[in-house]
C-alpha cells in the first residue's frame, strides 16, 4: 500500500518496517525487542525489494548504542526517520518525553513526532494520552466536516487523474 505515496524502494523497507513495529508496539513489545524485530524486517524487505541492508545496519548501530541522531537533525531520508522514531521510542520514559525527544531532534520532526506518537501512543486510551500531554487543549483543528474532506476529496481526485 505504501507505494502509492513512497515509490522509492528505501521507503518502502522503511514503511515495511515501522508497519512491523507498529505491530509489535501494539503487542507490547520490549524496546530491546522492538529494536531487535525491526532490524530483522529491515534485512526481510531489503531482500525482497532488491535494496541494500543499510537500514538493518544503522538499526543494529542503535541496538548497540553507537546511534546518535545527526546534529543539525533529521533529514526527509527514510532510513534516518525510521532510526529517529526507534530512537526517541526505544529511550522515552513516556509518550510525552517521546514526542518532546522528537520534536527537539531538529529537522523533519513532524514525520518523527508522528510516528513517535504511534508507536508510544497505540497502548494508550485517549484519556492516558490526554494525561500525559496536558497542552492538547491548546491544539486548534479544523471542524472535521470542513477542509479536511474537502481537501481529502480533491487529492483523491487528483490521484485518480496522475495514474489514470
Amino acid at each position: 500500500m505504501s507505494r502509492a505515496t513512497h515509490a522509492d524502494p528505501a521507503a518502502l523497507v522503511a514503511a515495511c518496517v515501522i508497519a512491523a513495529c507498529a505491530s509489535r508496539a501494539l503487542e507490547g513489545a520490549s524496546p530491546p525487542l522492538l529494536l531487535a524485530m525491526a532490524a530483522g524486517e529491515a534485512r526481510e524487505a531489503a531482500q525482497a525489494l532488491g535494496t541494500g541492508a543499510r537500514l538493518a545496519e544503522i538499526l543494529t548501530q542503535l541496538s548497540a548504542g553507537t546511534w546518535d541522531p545527526p546534529a543539525n537533525g533529521i533529514s526527509l531520508d527514510p532510513y534516518g526517520t525510521v532510526a529517529a522514531v526507534l530512537w526517541c521510542t526505544t529511550r522515552a520514559t513516556s509518550l510525552r518525553s517521546g514526542l518532546v525527544s522528537a520534536v527537539q531532534l531538529g529537522g523533519d520532526t513532524d514525520t518523527v513526532a508522528a510516528l513517535v506518537g504511534g508507536l508510544m501512543g497505540c497502548r494508550l486510551t485517549a484519556e492516558q494520552v490526554r494525561a500525559e500531554l496536558p497542552w492538547h487543549g491548546l491544539v486548534v483543528l479544523p471542524e472535521p466536516e470542513s477542509a479536511i474532506a474537502g481537501t481529502a476529496a480533491a487529492l483523491a481526485i487528483a490521484r485518480t487523474i496522475q495514474s489514470g
